[in-house]
């Protein structure tokens, strides 16, 4: 008859581990599917990027400032592009995404240059200037900072103009090349291989 408690001993015991067994399944599940809803939380949160390819293109205009009476539609070399920046507003967030700068160690005359970055998908403002820094444009602006309806309406203006508030002045012979600017709007869809012309033109002076 001792052997009947024995047996009722070791069946409650494997029935306890199987118990715990199953509830250590459980509250795993639970964990995980916590922890991917955390890590789904923070994915959605990250837009995801898109490879983009801009061209930048010296564009010249009969309505603009020339060095040289001669020079040819193609212009002269002083008339070529030393310098570039550009200023990339997300307009859903109104929200600088990109600023993009040259190379200072790229100091060759170009007429054109392509530039690689990864943006997010949708509608953008291509702020665009050669020749010119944006501190002497006027402007400011650094990458994360959200722009007024009025900031933007400031932005525009200043990237058109060349004014002698700004203390640039126009002379190739001391390095100091014409002034170039566009404002170009583009879409960044989803795919992998996009490519957009930013055509950069003499910017006319309001002095």
């Amino acid at each position: 008859t001792s052997i009947v408690p024995f047996i009722c001993r070791k069946q409650m015991k494997r029935i306890k581990i199987f118990t715990l067994l199953i509830s250590l399944s459980v509250l795993f599940g639970i964990w995980s599917c916590s922890v991917e809803d955390q890590n789904a939380q923070v994915n959605s949160a990250i837009s995801p990027l898109y490879p983009v390819t801009l061209d930048l293109i010296s564009k010249i205009s009969n309505q603009t400032r020339s060095v040289d009476s001669n020079s040819t539609d193609a212009g002269l070399s002083t008339e070529w592009i030393k310098s570039w920046a550009l200023l990339i507003l997300d307009n859903s967030t109104k929200t600088v995404e990109k600023i993009i700068v040259r190379p200072s160690s790229n100091t060759s005359l170009i007429q054109s240059e392509t530039s690689s970055v990864n943006l997010s998908s949708g509608a953008k403002t291509i702020f665009a200037l050669a020749n010119i820094t944006a501190s002497q444009a006027g402007i400011s602006y650094t990458e994360g900072t959200v722009l007024s309806a009025s900031d933007i309406a400031s932005l525009k203006s200043l990237s058109y103009n060349s004014s002698t508030g700004n203390n640039f002045q126009i002379n190739a012979l001391s390095d100091s090349y014409i002034p170039m600017s566009n404002i170009v709007n583009i879409t960044v869809s989803k795919a992998q291989q996009q490519h957009f012309d930013i055509p950069l033109s003499r910017m006319p002076s309001s002095a």
